[in-house]
């Protein structure tokens, strides 16, 4: 490593921003006083002001405390997806405990298995009877008279907020554990970044059980806009999702490429922001949803509070938009295997480092110790840095550009193949809306590799086309094998691609 690649690094870095460094009750207590009569939070026919979201949430927090729940220890909820639902989230953090979310939907299996490493000492629900929570100490999200509560527990930035349930490479959930500090931090990053105001109304889309509903919640919460929840049947019906954003004219929106690419940007003059992450897209979605808005290509790993890496997407695109450069408060190095930053251009790990950062792993020092790292180009004691493990390549002017998982990585006839280069040709491709990339593994242990495409709205995609314009992207020993078109590729809850849902791949049918 030279001083000059060092350097050019840390020019590259999201700048300093002061932020009030206080509890997430306090910078809320902050809005209810600015505007006690604004509306906090809606859904439906229903909606809750500032004031009635203060009192609610300190109710809530006093039932918590009565039952036992103590600064620092944790709290479990799983309830509809309504007003009550931000009820839940900030009555939790009044009591001084952190939340840790759940979905009513979620297999009975996972719940348990959350709820063991977890350990929570109580449960706000919907559903009392269930027995799935075992003997948790069960609390209902509205009591019967609503009488208000006992002054909110006095916390710090450095208290735990929430607990949420990653899945890992084997598929066990792991609690990444985040402080009240990196929220309100990001926040205040977000909120310089999209000039955010009381005046917003910001859609709530995404599950609880995601980060995406950090920002969805307190980024309008911190900062006097408007929550709109999408209910379930929102979530699930494109149409009503529409109707919700025209409706409600929402203006800032965080949804998933294959959600967004099914709805119509002419119809929704109010929306002024649109915030996209969480998987490659192609151009073509750029174009269609960036005229006369912001579209924001947002880059972040739930162990980096939502969102750390953005990009203003101006003018036209043909391919998937870089991921950007930090935000304010954040760092970001492209490094080799032994974390020494390497030249533009060249792809490596992508390494990052804020007020972000989480604490780390629940109960797994070992993975813990191991994926969050000391930070050898920082100037502050104790600064840490979170290996992504996310293939990345630098541009000459800064922005980063995200390749693919270092995991992803295989090897075929000896020939190294990044899955994710092709699903960039394919997706370059005018046909295609979506494209997965993977190796498959024959019963007599042959490896061939596979796509998965599906194609855009009214197109019908001709495969002997598509593969003549691999061939003029691609060197020959990474064209697929195989090329499977569906209807629509099978999406995770947080709408990302479902790689275990895809059929298997039938050979010969276009090789």
């Amino acid at each position: 490593m030279t001083a000059e690649v060092l350097d050019n690094e840390r020019r590259r870095q999201g700048h300093r921003l002061p932020f009030a460094d206080r509890s997430i009750p306090e910078r809320f207590a902050e809005q209810v006083a600015r505007d006690p009569l604004a509306i906090a939070v809606a859904a439906g026919p229903e909606m809750l002001t500032y004031a009635e979201l203060d009192a609610a949430s300190a109710d809530l927090a006093d039932r918590l405390r009565s039952v036992g729940v103590r600064r620092g220890e944790r709290v479990a909820f799983a309830v509809r997806r309504d007003p009550w639902l931000v009820v839940a989230m900030l009555g939790i953090l009044r009591a001084g405990a952190a939340f840790v979310p759940l979905e009513r939907s979620m297999p009975a299996d996972r719940v348990r298995t959350i709820l063991g490493d977890a350990t929570p000492c109580a449960i706000v629900t919907d559903d009392l009877e269930a027995e799935v929570y075992g003997g948790i100490a069960r609390v209902a999200t509205r009591s019967a008279d609503g009488s208000g509560g006992r002054p909110v527990e006095q916390l710090s930035g450095d208290d735990v907020a929430y607990v949420l349930y990653t899945s890992g490479s084997t598929g066990t959930p792991k609690g990444v554990v985040v402080s009240h500090r990196a929220v309100v931090a990001f926040v205040a990053a977000v909120e310089q970044l999209f000039q955010l105001t009381p005046a917003d109304r910001i859609v709530a889309f995404a599950a609880s059980v995601f980060d995406v509903s950090i920002f969805d919640v307190f980024g309008a919460l911190l900062t006097g806009a408007r929550i709109q929840v999408a209910t379930d049947a929102d979530r699930l019906n494109v149409r009503r999702l529409q109707r919700l954003l025209e409706d409600e004219r929402i203006t800032v929106a965080d949804l998933p490429p294959a959600v967004l690419g099914m709805l119509d940007p002419a119809r929704l003059p109010a929306l002024r922001v649109v915030f996209v992450g969480g998987e490659a897209y192609p151009g073509a979605l750029v174009n269609a949803w960036n005229q006369g808005r912001r579209f924001v290509n947002g880059y972040g790993p739930t162990e980096c509070t939502v969102t750390m890496i953005t990009h203003d997407c101006d003018g036209e695109w043909d391919t998937s938009p870089p991921i950007g450069l930090p935000i304010a408060n954040h760092v970001a190095y492209v490094v080799d295997e032994h974390l020494d930053p390497v030249p533009d251009g060249v792809p490596g790990e992508l390494v990052i480092g804020g007020t972000g950062l989480a604490y780390g792993y629940l109960n797994r020092p070992g993975q813990t110790a191991k994926a969050f790292v000391p930070d050898p180009f920082g100037t502050e004691p104790g600064a840490r840095l979170y290996r992504t493990g996310d293939r990345i390549r630098r541009l000459p002017d800064g922005r980063l550009v995200f390749l693919d998982r270092i995991d992803r990585q295989v090897k075929l006839h000896g020939v190294r193949i990044e899955p994710g280069e092709v699903e960039a040709a394919l997706m370059c491709d005018p046909q295609v809306a979506q494209a997965y990339v993977t190796v498959w593994v024959d019963a007599d242990g042959r490896k061939r590799l596979v796509a998965y495409v599906a194609a855009r709205d009214g197109v019908t995609i001709d495969q002997r086309r598509l593969r003549a314009r691999l061939t003029q992207r691609l060197v020959s020993s990474v064209i697929p094998a195989v090329t499977t078109v569906l209807p629509a590729l099978p999406l995770t809850s947080s709408g990302k691609i479902d790689h275990r849902a895809l059929p298997a791949p039938v050979f010969g049918a276009n090789a």
